[in-house]
């Protein structure tokens, strides 16, 4: 079997979260469906406040395909793709996903972006494997669609791709080897305790939701990590993973704010097309 080389998406592959991009692309030709906020907007609380995890506010955010037909949203969804997707992948990481390939590794998207375009995204980008979460897209579209399955994120991604049958049974709770085998201290959060699988070759992302994924990995890739917050999940600061690097590729944004600042207008349909 080939080794693995594992990717994140939203913030990883690209500077954006690409629901946020998919609402933009489909309020900018249908802004009557921005409607979908006054159902988004009293969830968000909710989930602030700890009453409702991430299922309910995905739901409640993809109110804007409401009555679409699955035929409509499928067509929309590869336009998408390859309209608002494709060209704002990283050059950075278009080469890296480019001499993964030339090293005969098997490419694995996974994240927790919905199933119905993010298959279309792996597709695209000839990974050879999508894990993503999967979103019930029927006939017509109810105002708050139902997932199939888990939200893909954290250690439900380890355990999509053990279903699959592409990694070995990780031991959980074992002490694990230090930073430079590619492992955690037992002291790590315990979203790290997970040895490392001679099958997987790299994992890359941004978030410390990808813990698992990382420790599982032979070197690990992190493209412009919050670096407080990694060190608050792991206990020690990420130059003490020698096997980890970064990357900063240019973003169309600048800090925090820039980023937030483009979600928001994503989420409102007023986010500039790719030209």
């Amino acid at each position: 079997m080939k080794r693995l080389a594992l990717f994140d998406l939203d913030f990883t592959l690209l500077p954006h979260d690409t629901m946020f991009l998919f609402a933009n692309y489909v309020l900018k030709r249908r802004p009557w469906r921005l409607f979908y906020l006054a159902v988004f907007a009293p969830f968000i609380p909710l989930r602030v406040l700890g009453f409702i995890n991430e299922v309910p506010l995905k739901r409640a955010f993809f109110s804007f395909l409401w009555r679409m037909s699955e035929a409509q949203v499928d067509q929309i969804a590869k336009e998408f793709v390859q309209a608002e997707v494709v060209p704002r992948i990283y050059p950075e990481m278009l080469a890296l996903l480019k001499s993964e390939r030339e090293l005969d590794r098997a490419l694995v998207l996974n994240t927790a972006s919905p199933n119905f375009f993010a298959r279309y995204i792996a597709e695209a980008l000839d990974f050879d494997h999508c894990f993503a979460t999967p979103l019930q897209i029927p006939d017509r579209v109810p105002l708050l669609p139902r997932f199939t399955g888990p939200n893909n994120k954290g250690r439900q991604k380890i355990t999509a791709m053990r279903a699959a049958g592409l990694l070995t049974d990780p031991i959980e709770g074992a002490s694990a080897p230090d930073s430079k085998a590619g492992g955690a201290d037992p002291a790590d959060s315990s979203d790290f305790q997970l040895t490392p699988d001679p099958r997987v070759a790299l994992a890359a992302t941004d978030s410390t939701a990808d813990l698992p994924m990382l420790a599982i990995a032979e070197r690990g890739l992190l493209i412009h990590p919050d670096h407080g917050k990694f060190e608050r999940k792991t206990g020690r600061k990420i130059a003490g993973f020698s096997h980890w690097t970064i990357q900063e590729p240019a973003r169309p944004y600048s800090g925090r704010g820039g980023e937030v600042r483009a979600a928001i207008r994503q989420m409102l349909g007023l986010y500039p097309s790719v030209r």
